[in-house]
């Protein structure tokens, strides 16, 4: 019998690999062992879940950084320099601005070490600095034959596939999401085999990432796959699982959360406001679905009277490293409920792609609430990042830089909600590339490829 390991550092990883076709397919092969390798907190939780003869769930200290090494990251993240990287020195959000001594270094040592040679140094002096040996009892328990990484930009998924690769075990990562290779930092172990999930990644992971394209596989998303799907769901039964009324249009609205549009909460109100004065012209619902990790302005969400408010998801780790888990039963309803949507309002959300695959309108939110705000604390900026703008750059989804240009929007939009459909078929065509269904089976095959016969 062989063994892999699985790697899965929080929750939006099982969401691609565990509430996928990749698990049940690894499982429903003969002759092999499944180890899941998860957050101590998370093992009772997956055991439950993920039960089967062949399946194995094991903690491990996933978020566990010392001081120095969290330092180590703060200069891998700008080392590889992107759109992303120089609009964030600048400020942001989600990113402090630099000072003037910290630009000067940054852009020291990206003009010194951002360059293929740079890299290898880079990532010799990582693997000495952090060498010490880990995990050597789930290896000696084990004795896997293949150790499949699914966020490789994860301290844990580097520690564990450093184990693997000083053992002569098989190695295959695979990255979190398509902003990992132009957002993230250097990726700083190769392993045997990448998985990525568009040909777009596949550019970016070998032009920035020095890694042989030869040896990058091309799966699609697997979280998407039940999007390709049949689903033969009931809409008003559905609805009225929610509190919606299936009589009335629906306006799905994602809140991005207080971390990544920290005024995100004054838009809140001007939905409000739509319907209440029916400013919309349609017999329109606004549902708005919180997001599972970040935090909201709990005491503005007592303020609305005319919008439904749920959270998918539980929390699973606060702090600086934030993770939730949904259901396979929340996936589904996110799905259904972005396919029964009349119109999709997001903040530079990957729920663009989702909304484009069933060729939704789409508004992304561009301004900062109740007053503007310079280009470096605000949303806007969002909408420049390397991995965003090509989505911008269809014409599929359209851009609210006002309350004022939000509404016209919206009303443009439900009247015509065919506006843009060209652009999404582009963002299906580029952040998917497969639409058969299929990734987590593809994902599966590449595995199964690089063990060792």
């Amino acid at each position: 019998m062989k063994t892999i390991f699985l790697v899965i550092d929080d929750g939006f990883i099982a969401k691609n690999i565990l509430a996928t076709d990749v698990l049940p397919t690894l499982v429903s092969e003969k002759d092999l062992q499944i180890v899941i390798i998860t957050d101590t907190k998370k093992v009772k939780d997956y055991a439950a879940r993920f039960r089967s003869e062949n399946v194995r769930v094991e903690g491990v200290d996933i978020r566990h950084h010392g001081r120095f090494e969290r330092l180590w990251l703060k200069f891998l993240r700008n080392l590889v320099r992107t759109e992303t990287i120089d609009i964030q020195m600048g400020g942001g959000p989600v990113s402090p601005k630099k000072g003037l001594l910290a630009r000067f270094i940054i852009r020291t040592y990206q003009l010194l070490l951002n360059n293929p040679l740079g890299h290898a140094l880079v990532r010799a002096l990582d693997s000495i600095l952090f060498m010490r040996a880990r995990y050597t009892q789930l290896f000696e328990t084990y004795q896997p034959d293949l150790v499949f990484a699914g966020n490789i930009l994860s301290t844990a998924d580097v520690r564990m596939l450093r184990e693997a690769a000083r053992r002569g075990v098989q190695t295959v990562g695979m990255l979190k999401g398509f902003d990992n290779p132009t957002s993230k930092g250097l990726i700083r172990f190769h392993p045997n085999r990448m998985i990525v999930n568009t040909e777009r990644m596949k550019r970016e992971v070998s032009s920035l990432h020095d890694y042989p394209t030869s040896s990058i596989f091309v799966a699609g998303v697997p979280q998407y796959d039940m999007y390709f799907q049949p689903d033969t769901t009931d809409r008003a039964a559905f609805f009225k699982m929610f509190g919606l009324d299936p009589n009335k249009k629906l306006i799905l609205y994602l809140e991005p959360g207080l971390l990544l549009a920290p005024h995100g909460h004054d838009v809140w109100p001007l939905l409000d406001r739509f319907i209440e004065e029916d400013l919309m012209g349609k017999s329109v619902q606004v549902l708005m679905s919180l997001h599972p990790a970040y935090p909201v302005d709990e005491s503005a969400l007592g303020k609305l009277r005319h919008t439904l408010v749920h959270r998918f998801g539980v929390l699973t780790s606060s702090g600086v490293y934030k993770s939730a888990e949904l259901t396979d039963d929340e996936l589904q309803n996110l799905m259904r409920l972005t396919r029964y949507a009349d119109l999709v309002i997001a903040t530079a959300s990957t729920m663009n792609i989702e909304a484009s695959i069933f060729d939704k309108p789409i508004i992304n939110i561009a301004f900062d609430g109740k007053r503007e705000r310079p280009y470096d604390e605000s949303v806007r900026q969002y909408y420049d990042y390397t991995h965003f703008k090509p989505i911008v750059d269809t014409g599929g989804v359209f851009l609210a830089h006002s309350p004022e240009e939000l509404l016209r929007h919206m009303h443009e939009l439900l009247e015509n909600p065919a506006r843009g459909s060209e652009g999404r078929r582009k963002i299906v065509a580029d952040q998917c590339v497969f639409t058969d269904g299929g990734s987590g089976k593809r994902i599966v095959e590449c595995i199964l490829s690089c063990l060792p016969i």
